[in-house]
């Protein structure tokens, strides 16, 4: 993802089971100015992975926050965090007072300390891991690979941010990721992506966290049309693994991560259905739609 900071554009990138922060300023000539990583991730057995990473700004300061996907089962150590915490401002503060770049800062997932790695979210009952997360206003939503989808506010402390409960989808399957819009204050609509459980569409009060699923749709058989949610192995599903709605949410782009079917094949779920792209055999991915344009990947290509 990108962000402004002190005037420059940085792209922060998740790799090496850690967190690149790239100066784009010119985007034809890229370069790396900060590398943050586990003190340990040149050793074999260290399994922390970042796969996804948002930003929060509070009193000018700009947070990054990183999902670390994978429990550490590697004993005696303990479990990672759910959520790592970064102050990126003091990130690149640091890189400039030790040129040339890239600068390295190693960390300890279990103990933030310093001043660049800030602070934690710690795992608890069933949410073990975060793949995804999503930050709206002051609310952090995390997709933890399960049936829940818990929240945090960061509006009073981003370095320690306030638990406010989790809403458990139905039927039970992995929530992979998800688009959330503010609808009030204390508000919000959720496009939540839950792979064979289909799209849930959410409205939560982040008050006491009470919600109401409006819309649900699943993708469904391509040979019978009205099959739904099927556990036969043989079903020829496509699951839900991105959404993403058009400004007013009269249309909502969703990629599968599985096969596209081809165009004689590609209207099966519903008869609202529109395929705007079916490039057979390959798999989309992730789809963001940035005003009138939508970008998605497949396989290897953007």
């Amino acid at each position: 993802m990108g962000c402004k900071i002190n005037n420059t554009n940085y792209a922060l990138v998740t790799l090496d089971g850690g967190l690149s922060i790239v100066n784009t300023d010119n985007p034809s000539s890229p370069s790396e100015t900060v590398h943050i990583n586990h003190e340990d991730y040149h050793t074999f057995n260290s399994k922390l992975g970042i796969p996804d990473v948002e930003t929060f700004v509070y009193n000018g300061i700009t947070y990054a926050f990183l999902a670390t996907n994978k429990k550490n089962d590697v004993a005696p150590l303990e479990p990672f965090p759910l959520v790592m915490i970064i102050n990126l401002n003091e990130a690149l503060e640091q890189a400039s007072q030790n040129p040339p770049p890239p600068y390295e800062i190693l960390i300890d997932p279990y103990n933030p300390s310093g001043d660049v790695y800030v602070g934690k979210i710690d795992d608890f009952g069933e949410i073990k891991q975060s793949h995804t997360l999503t930050i709206d206003g002051d609310y952090l939503y995390v997709a933890t690979l399960n049936d829940s989808l818990p929240v945090w506010d960061l509006g009073s402390s981003p370095t320690s941010p306030q638990y406010k409960g989790f809403i458990t989808i139905n039927p039970s399957d992995a929530i992979h990721e998800m688009y959330v819009e503010s609808t009030g204050s204390a508000s919000s609509k959720v496009y939540a992506s839950a792979l064979r459980g289909g799209l849930h569409v959410i409205d939560l009060n982040l008050q006491n966290m009470s919600f109401t699923v409006t819309t649900q749709l699943y993708d469904s058989d391509k040979k019978y049309a009205n099959l739904v949610n099927s556990t036969d192995p043989l079903f020829n599903f496509r699951f839900t693994h991105s959404a993403w709605p058009n400004a007013d949410g009269s249309y909502i782009f969703t990629t599968d991560e599985l096969a596209i079917f081809t165009s004689d094949n590609c209207n099966v779920n519903l008869n609202s259905d529109i395929n705007l792209y079916l490039p057979g055999p390959y798999v989309l991915r992730d789809a963001h739609r940035h005003g009138a344009f939508l970008r998605t990947w497949k396989t290897s290509q953007l």
